[in-house]
């Protein structure tokens, strides 16, 4: 058996100096190691970072390429100035001057010869409302005016210019510029009458029911005249249409009175001939006589009654009274029931009873009586129509006569100048934003 005994002192203390040292060893070896990985990184880094601003300094221009860039953008900058000024050049002022030079040179001045009318009622005078507030209580010619309106602009109205003036051909002739001549356009689907609405026109202020016309010809003394014969043509279509109207509306009336007329000859007729058949003017009054002889007999037999038993109570006095008063009742009682037949026997005109007969009679009374009403009341309508007739004629009113002014309303060069660029600056704009712009350098 091994006994293990403590080292000396010296080897204990020799030991532990030797693991210090070995300590102090391994941690300078740490140490510098560390150290090393750590300068080894950084020149890593600063290999990478040399690296990379190498990549950068090659990337960025340099200043020649910087000084090309700018001459090369300032030259694409002018040269894009000057194809914009070309294309408003070529495309908004070159057209407006030529709208302008056209309209100043060329274009035929057209002198506009306003009237102002108004269509009116004698039966409105009172009215104290005009206008739309007008047409609100019923007495509005609003309707009137809108066809004179319509009536203006229409084909008809360009015949019959055409036939009195030769308007038509004036305006479609050499005397007006090309542009504004007056012609048919069947590729636009446009004819003159589309187009004259452009010389002859009519205008409405609702408020006011006041018609503006607008007249615009070449020559100034045309103008009123063309606004002259168009007033005259229009006020003599509106009082055409005015008086027809109530023409046919007099008609109606006299119609309905003839036939209520014929209706209550025919009815009194069949009254008079209701007469002459029966024999019968009144049944009534033969009906109340037959029923004043029933209540007359009746109180006769009634007497009789009171005899009889004045009789019986004095013993029945003689035999023959008694008899004589009976056959006096039963004669009463026979003509009662004469009386009576009359009243229901059929044996009469055309098999009727009497009673039937005043039902008759009172239907074709009431037949008379109805149709005398009825005369009465369409003779109050043909009144009545007649007054409208006499006081709700349309009247064509001229309130401002047609006139010009010294100078030529047409062409307005300067605001169709302004006209002309704002819609061509307009498309120009819309069509830079649509079109596709070519890319810098293409």
């Amino acid at each position: 058996m091994n006994i293990q005994t403590d080292p000396p002192p010296e080897e204990t203390e020799r030991i532990r100096q030797w693991r210090t040292e070995r300590a102090a060893v391994a941690e300078a070896e740490k140490q510098d190691r560390i150290r090393k990985a750590a300068e080894e990184r950084d020149r890593q880094l600063a290999a990478d970072t040399a690296a990379r601003q190498a990549q950068a300094a090659a990337l960025l221009p340099d200043n020649a390429a910087i000084t090309a860039a700018q001459n090369a953008l300032h030259t694409h900058a002018r040269r894009k100035s000057r194809i914009l000024a070309l294309q408003l050049m070529l495309f908004v002022l070159l057209p407006t001057l030529a709208v302008v030079a056209y309209l100043a040179l060329i274009a035929t001045p057209l002198y506009e010869a306003r009237a102002v009318v108004l269509i009116a009622k004698p039966s409105q005078g009172d009215a104290p409302l005009g206008g739309l507030l007008g047409s609100l209580s019923g007495q509005s010619t609003l309707s009137e005016t809108f066809m004179a309106q319509e009536f203006i602009r229409s084909q008809d109205m360009m015949d019959q210019l055409e036939e009195e003036t030769g308007l038509i051909t004036a305006l479609s002739g050499k005397g007006m510029d090309p542009l504004r001549r007056l012609r048919d356009l069947p590729a636009l689907r446009l004819s003159k009458q589309d187009q004259f609405a452009r010389f002859v026109d009519a205008a409405i202020n609702i408020q006011t029911g006041l018609l503006t016309l607008y007249v615009r010809t070449p020559d100034p003394a045309q103008a009123i005249a063309i606004s002259q014969t168009v007033l005259d043509r229009t006020a003599a279509r509106i009082t055409d249409l005015s008086e027809d109207l109530f023409d046919q509306r007099l008609t109606r009336a006299r119609a309905a009175v003839a036939e209520a007329q014929a209706a209550l000859a025919q009815a009194q007729t069949d009254l008079i001939q209701f007469q002459i058949t029966t024999g019968e003017t009144n049944p009534q009054a033969r009906i109340d006589t037959v029923f004043a002889t029933i209540q007359a007999l009746d109180a006769e037999k009634q007497g009789l009654a009171n005899q009889m038993q004045e009789l019986a109570a004095i013993g029945g006095g003689k035999p023959f009274q008694k008899a004589r008063l009976d056959e006096m009742a039963a004669g009463l009682d026979l003509r009662i029931a004469e009386q009576r037949r009359l009243l229901v026997d059929p044996a009469r005109a055309g098999g009727k009873t009497l009673n039937a007969l005043l039902l008759d009679h009172e239907m074709l009374v009431l037949q008379v009586r109805v149709s005398e009403e009825a005369l009465t009341q369409t003779r109050q309508a043909l009144a009545a129509a007649t007054d409208a007739a006499a006081l709700g004629r349309s009247t064509f009113q001229i309130v401002v006569p047609p006139k010009t002014s010294e100078h030529a309303s047409a062409p307005n060069v300067v605001m169709s100048g302004l006209v002309a660029l704002v819609a061509l600056l307009g498309l120009f704009s819309v069509a830079k934003l649509l079109l596709p712009s070519r890319p810098f350098g293409g």
